[in-house]
């Protein structure tokens, strides 16, 4: 006897006993996505929760569906190809030929499509305008990082160029000055918190530069447009500040808060997998996402090799980093029996191969809910995210080798920050190269986690 799977809303369909997001994807597009439909499980068999959460999911392969359309703009490929044979004309009659057709195939666009795009054509065509996004899927193919962060940067751009249509500013590569720059960032500043401007000028600062080396543009209008902002999040050194402040922000765990996550009793085994991440990431100041990413290979003769397959946030992230005395029996529990190329936390479900979220997202989430069942959270009125999270261990960790007396050099070459805002950034972050294994070692062992008992 078989049973009836109930009817699913708009968007949905049964796929292995669980529910999953459907979206078509439009004929002009399908072969550069590489599929006629975008699918994504939502690990569920309840159509009431899969229509709660859906709507994330739904939006998210739209935008996907949306960036390819403009990567594919059938006119602005055209366009270019013209650029590339101008370019590549002769000077002389050879030359006047190509104007001559040019002209011509815009007399064409202006009576099928109207004089505004015919216009938009022949600027991109002769080089004086280039679409912002025309090249953007270019630079996400060839900058190394992850899928979440490219999304994020595709976000990026369209709420530029939404920004730029309704005001009327330059949608342009060549004509985003620095002032109209500042405007965008502006405005940004009036809806949303300094750290996420932030983020966004860092990403377009990156595309910039990526059109600059190109030879599209001659500056990154981007860059210095947050100086004098008071809140502006700037890049923390090695030496962090403790607080317990609810208006301080993001902060350490105290030793009490410490002391309850470490010893904390597991109800089960995503609680004893939560447990193991606390350990290593208060005795080691790694990234979730970097521990979630360790493979067994990772993990051998005392050692962690930490984004070693070189995708790390930042290029300080590929490190070597010493394994605590701390963190041996969980390690070698966690390393037995497996082969070298399996992951060190083999227990997190892996992510569907069109995912743009990390493998570390549910051992956060799971996180999330331990930490706050033991009672420990800091939220001002109002505040959406807690003071304190998984990073919350780096920043112990930090503090913790910091008032052991560890250089903040040393410390920054064991967590895998930048040196050059450090003093002496320059002297003792290049010249003398990352700091010793003895260093790295001693290090690492000052950083004790507190009694289990007071």
């Amino acid at each position: 006897m078989t049973t009836r799977k109930a009817r699913l809303g708009q968007y949905l369909e049964w796929h292995n006993g669980s529910i999953r997001v459907t979206v078509p994807v439009p004929k002009p597009v399908q072969e550069r996505l590489g599929t006629t439909r975008l699918k994504r499980s939502l690990k569920t068999d309840s159509p009431a929760n899969a229509e709660r959460i859906k709507h994330a999911i739904i939006h998210e392969l739209k935008a996907r569906i949306v960036n390819a359309e403009r990567a594919t703009d059938g006119l602005t490929g055209e366009a270019m190809d013209w650029r590339q044979s101008l370019v590549a004309s002769d000077p002389g009659r050879a030359r006047e030929a190509m104007e001559w057709l040019l002209h011509d195939r815009a007399e064409e666009l202006e009576q099928k499509r109207g004089l505004t795009v015919a216009r938009e054509f022949v600027a991109v065509a002769t080089g004086e305008a280039t679409p912002i996004d025309t090249l953007l899927e270019s630079y996400l193919a060839t900058c190394g990082l992850k899928p979440r962060t490219q999304d994020g940067i595709r976000r990026c751009v369209r709420i530029y160029q939404e920004w730029a249509e309704r005001n009327r500013e330059p949608t342009t590569m060549e004509q985003v000055t620095r002032k109209v720059a500042g405007r965008f960032v502006s405005d940004l500043l009036t809806r949303m918190a300094p750290q996420s401007a932030v983020t966004y000028t860092k990403f377009l600062g990156g595309y910039w530069r990526f059109l600059e080396g190109k030879g599209y543009v001659s500056e990154v209008p981007w860059t210095g447009q947050l100086k004098g902002v008071k809140q502006a999040q700037k890049r923390r050194s090695a030496v962090m500040e403790a607080t317990t402040s609810t208006t301080g922000g993001k902060r350490p765990y105290t030793d009490e808060e410490a002391r309850a996550l470490l010893y904390a009793v597991p109800e089960g085994p995503v609680d004893q997998r939560t447990l193991d991440l606390v350990w290593i990431g208060a005795l080691s100041g790694m990234r979730l996402d970097e521990i979630c990413s360790l493979r067994v290979r990772d993990c051998a003769d005392g050692w962690f090799n930490v984004s070693a397959d070189g995708t790390g946030k930042t290029d300080a992230a590929t490190r070597r980093v010493p394994m605590h005395p701390g963190l041996t029996a969980i390690v070698a529990k966690r390393v037995a029996g497996k082969k070298q190329g399996d992951y060190l936390i083999h227990d997190l479900p892996e992510p569907p191969k069109d995912s743009v979220r990390e493998r570390s997202m549910p051992a956060s989430k799971a996180y999330t809910r331990f930490r706050r069942r033991l009672g420990i959270d800091e939220r001002a009125e109002g505040q959406r995210q807690s003071n304190v999270d998984f990073h919350s261990w780096r920043r112990w960790f930090i503090r913790k080798a910091k008032d052991a007396g560890c250089e903040p050099w040393t410390i920054a070459d064991v967590v895998g920050h930048s040196t050059d805002d450090l003093p002496l950034g320059l002297t003792m972050g290049r010249y003398p190269g990352r700091a010793s294994d003895k260093a790295l070692t001693e290090c690492v062992h000052s950083v004790a986690p507190p009694a289990a008992s007071v």
